[in-house]
């Protein structure tokens, strides 16, 4: 059995690393307004198994009524050694967590409540949760025999934020050009380059996208015996994405057709810009490799949301408006994306995409389309709701003038799994 789970590991982790690198990163928001030290942990507490579960726990059921669990950042286990007391001899180790909350107000509605706080593991798991014996995962045995603590909270000392990141291209564009407008500071309508447009695709796409559309003449690039190229997989990768790139760019520019979404009835827009510019956005964003200032994701199997039920009622309205029977498994949900060329491969069926904001220039869709990629789609989705294709790889266009905030409706079901439309767009 240990074999076969060790192999089962190291399979995942093999397919982790073959697929294609990132192309963005979200931007992080851990500012030391709303950011908490929680210490005098005891290290039973601050055990790693399912991403800190025990101290998720823990600030579940200690949180003021009404705020979402918040982004446990870092966990520090051994961090200094408690001061020997009447009740406690000994000096054991003791842990923080540095935690962050959606703001400054919630912060400090939590350091108000828990600081202080006693905490066992019987104010923390209803009875029927006080399992012990045995090492199966889940077990909080342990937990029971400890005595309870009290919680020190204070404000977190320092901050760590950064911005989105964007193509190194642009940036220097837009430190040469100083212009003021979109995200990088450069000219909106603006395609991430070549590279970055077709890096998510595989190894094996690339290649034979490459062969496919070298011309006759061309020599063809020696493979190694089992169809691979020598040396790791993101070498692999990086050559057989030069190889692309050289044959797009010996065809020329690929063709572009412009389309645009279903205009949106006022009232429906009004609601959901209203709703967005007053959204109390996660802590953490929930998509790491994609370039956005916020991203939040509803699933629409979660039945007891109480933080964006709002958002969620006007989505179903959008969605009535738009496809009734349409199935969507979640929404994707974002505030200032950009580039982030990506294919949705979870995807099991078309989308829905719209874009609203007071974003004045730029910020189209792109979607691929043809069998070769041959051709890109510039969907303009402001205000108005278009049907595309995540399984084709996309992006967003730079764009200046105000916010823009996307709404994104998939499924990632196995319901109504539709073929992948071929052209990248559907008729809307």
């Amino acid at each position: 059995r240990r074999a076969a789970k060790a192999e089962t590991k190291r399979r995942a982790r093999d397919l982790k690393h073959r697929r294609p690198p990132k192309t963005g990163a979200t931007a992080k928001h851990a500012d030391a307004s709303n950011t908490l030290w929680i210490g005098d942990l005891p290290l039973p507490w601050t055990r790693m198994g399912g991403k800190y579960k025990r101290l998720n726990a823990l600030l579940f059921a200690h949180n003021p009524r009404g705020v979402p669990q918040p982004w446990v950042k870092t966990v520090v286990r051994k961090a200094y050694r408690r001061r020997s007391t009447a009740e406690r001899e000994g000096g054991e180790y003791l842990g923080y967590a540095i935690v962050v909350y959606r703001d400054e107000d919630e912060a400090v509605a939590v350091k108000k409540a828990l600081n202080g706080e006693e905490v066992s593991a019987e104010t923390v798991y209803r009875p029927g949760q006080r399992t012990g014996g045995g090492k199966k995962k889940g077990d909080i045995s342990d937990l029971l025999d400890e005595p309870p603590f009290l919680l020190k909270v204070r404000r977190a000392e320092n901050s760590d934020t950064s911005s989105a990141r964007l193509p190194a291209e642009w940036k220097r564009e837009g430190e040469e050009k100083g212009n003021g407008c979109g995200m990088a500071n450069v000219a909106p309508g603006m395609d991430p380059p070549l590279a970055e447009q077709l890096r998510p695709l595989s190894k094996e796409e690339l290649l034979r996208r490459a062969d496919d559309l070298r011309p006759e003449d061309a020599p063809r690039e020696e493979e190694t015996a089992d169809g691979g190229k020598p040396g790791s997989f993101v070498e692999q990768h990086t050559k057989a994405l030069e190889w692309a790139v050289a044959s797009y760019e010996a065809i020329g520019t690929r063709r572009e057709v412009n389309t645009e979404g279903r205009s949106i009835p006022p009232e429906i827009l009004s609601k959901l810009e209203s709703i967005l510019e007053s959204l109390r956005w996660p802590a953490q964003n929930q998509r790491q490799g994609l370039s956005a200032e916020r991203y939040l994701v509803l699933q629409t199997n979660d039945k007891n949301d109480r933080y964006y039920a709002d958002l969620r009622g006007a989505c179903a309205e959008l969605m009535e408006f738009t496809d009734q029977d349409y199935y969507y498994s979640g929404v994707a949900v974002t505030k200032n994306f950009v580039a982030s060329p990506h294919i949705d491969d979870r995807d099991n069926s078309y989308q829905y995409a719209l874009s609203l904001g007071g974003f004045a220039q730029g910020g189209e869709l792109c979607v691929e389309g043809g069998a070769n990629g041959d051709v890109v789609n510039v969907v303009n989705t402001h205000g108005r709701i278009a049907k595309v294709d995540g399984r084709h790889p996309h992006w967003v266009r730079t764009f200046c003038g105000g916010d823009r905030y996307s709404l994104i409706f998939y499924d990632t079901s196995d319901r109504f799994s539709t073929p992948v439309i071929e052209s990248g767009v559907g008729a809307h």
